[in-house]
């Protein structure tokens, strides 16, 4: 005890002295670039999404084509984002050169750029001592790393987020004082920030009409700074504008009829939906600071409202445990929710209230924003409130702090301890698949895994142009524009088939499959299987055509 004790009052020596708390934020920082670039483009997540992407903005960089007018669709509607993460991919690419890892490396920027940016908004409430631990855990986050290390438009989502707040903190504080920095850079945050997604599209805008209103109220001399900031925000959609004028809006009108329409299907009932959003928030705020869950689905709801299929799924230990893991995320939640409105009431310094309004006011907009997708709500989408739940953790502190003895301080450091513990561990084990080289199977694609299968395919249809391409469920899905991606390199073009009728007459196929032992489980009526080759959790076959007796 004695030695954790030195060991505490000499990071809070350190920390008292501007040069002390610079040096742990530079550490910090250090930690968190590794983490982010350590074997970038060797470990790059390379989906369907992102081969389409990367060929968008190469044509543009080529001169194949014109920068795109309008982004990437939104999942599972026909409405379409803004284009200016296509913008950030086609100038990195014009700077270091056409490859996927050149187009992921926006989003690695402003994924290291957030840690800084992460320490100096918490400050606007904590101790730097305090914001430098919440910061800390925030570089070592799984959650926070994985969305910086490949290409796909919400990744920039919690920069812009941090941007967005810090500028609209800047104008609650000093109004007409406010620098037209300041106006820039809000107009900046808001312009991106609608083109990154399909929920700050709708949040970004709904809080800057709060906050712009009730400043304009106390404060209408600020009128000129929102004329710049709508300009701005103007000027960085001007390419989506120009696609609505050209295309009668359609664009515009793909978005009501999505919202309409997932609106009417929501099939369960009010009280039954604002439930699952809770567990939904629970479990992905316990995992953006733990690493722990499922980061491609919610489970929570589906254990609660199954319960007889997760007996039978999960051991009666591990049931209960996952029961003991739900009920800590929620009162982590939901503690952290009271904690904050507590806060805020028994706050005097004004700053520090507006901070906590601000605060307040956009997680419950939020909350409410995700009610009518709840069916369709997955953890990725909470990228936008990534910082909320190192919010909590910090308020955590400060309660503790001040209403438990000594002892208990030292209970919330090893809590702390355990978090970073916790994502380190899940770090760690991804690295042991990757390094492996089996992390691509049916759920991930990863380039530095697909670039040995593409040579492998190379050789066995060496001279051959057209490929003929055959696989089932999530392999044809998840493999069919990453793997023609990588063979246009190599001056070939995968064409996807359903049967043998498919394929011109004494025509080698292409098959993928699971990693097989023995015979691999590749059945196309009229082809036998040539030669086949295992890589990681995948088997590539080429099958050739049956001599016909």
């Amino acid at each position: 005890m004695q030695l954790l004790e030195t060991f505490f009052q000499g990071i809070k020596r350190l920390t008292e002295q501007k040069r002390g708390r610079l040096f742990l934020l530079a550490l910090i920082l250090i930690v968190g670039v590794f983490l982010r670039t350590y074997q970038f483009r060797e470990w790059l997540y390379f989906y369907p999404d992102q081969a389409r992407d990367a060929i968008i903005s190469e044509d543009a960089i080529t001169g194949k084509t014109d920068w795109p007018l309008i982004g990437p669709i939104a999942a599972s509607t026909r409405f379409k984002t803004g284009p200016i993460y296509y913008y950030f991919q086609i100038i990195s690419g014009e700077i270091f050169g056409i490859g996927p890892d050149k187009m992921a490396y926006p989003d690695l920027l402003f994924g290291i750029l957030a840690i800084p940016l992460f320490y100096i908004f918490l400050k606007r409430y904590f101790s730097p001592q305090l914001s430098l631990i919440c910061t800390g855990l925030f570089a070592v986050s799984t959650y926070a790393i994985r969305y910086s290390r490949f290409a796909w438009n919400p990744n920039p989502i919690p920069f812009f987020v941090l941007l967005f707040l810090l500028a609209l903190l800047a104008f609650l504080e000093y109004r007409e004082r406010v620098s037209w920095w300041w106006a820039v850079a809000l107009g900046t945050a808001l312009g991106v920030g609608v083109q990154l997604h399909t929920v700050t599209l709708i949040l970004f805008p709904a809080i800057s009409v709060c906050v712009g209103g009730y400043l304009l109220w106390k404060s209408p001399r600020l009128w000129k700074q929102s004329v710049l900031i709508l300009l701005v925000a103007v000027l960085l959609n001007t390419g989506q504008i120009r696609s609505e004028l050209n295309n009668n809006f359609d664009n515009t009108r793909a978005f009501f009829n999505t919202s309409s329409g997932r609106a009417q299907a929501q099939t369960t009932g009010y009280g039954q939906v604002v439930l699952n959003n809770t567990l939904n928030f629970s479990e992905t705020f316990a995992q953006i600071i733990s690493s722990s869950g499922n980061p491609d689905q919610f489970n929570f709801p589906i254990v609660l409202e199954r319960p007889h299929l997760s007996r039978d799924t999960y051991t009666p230990l591990g049931y209960n445990l996952f029961l003991a893991g739900i009920a800590v995320s929620l009162v982590f939640f939901l503690s952290g929710c009271w904690l904050l409105v507590r806060a805020f009431r028994r706050e005097s310094d004004p700053r520090k209230r507006e901070f906590l309004g601000l605060m307040i006011l956009y997680s419950t907009m939020t909350f409410l924003i995700f009610i009518p997708i709840n069916d369709d709500l997955r953890p990725r989408y909470f990228a936008p409130l990534i910082f909320l739940p190192f919010l909590f953790l910090g308020l955590w502190f400060q309660f503790v702090k001040e209403y438990f003895s000594r002892s208990a301080i030292y209970f919330g450091w090893g809590i702390l301890l355990l978090l970073v513990m916790g994502n380190l561990y899940t770090i760690t084990r991804e690295a042991k698949a990757f390094i492996a080289m089996d992390r691509s199977g049916p759920q991930y694609v990863v380039l530095g895994e697909i670039e040995p299968m593409a040579d492998f395919i190379g050789e066995q249809f060496a001279g051959q142009k057209n490929i003929y391409f055959f696989a089932q469920g999530k392999y044809i899905q998840n493999y069919f524009k990453p793997m023609n991606y990588v063979l246009r390199a190599k001056g070939m073009v995968l064409n996807r088939i359903s049967n043998q009728k498919d394929v011109p007459s004494d025509m080698p196929v292409l098959s993928l499959t699971s990693a097989f032992v023995g015979a691999p489980s590749v059945s196309l009526p009229g082809f036998t299987v040539a030669t086949c080759k295992n890589f990681g959790n995948l088997g590539w076959c080429r099958l050739d055509p049956e001599t016909k007796q």
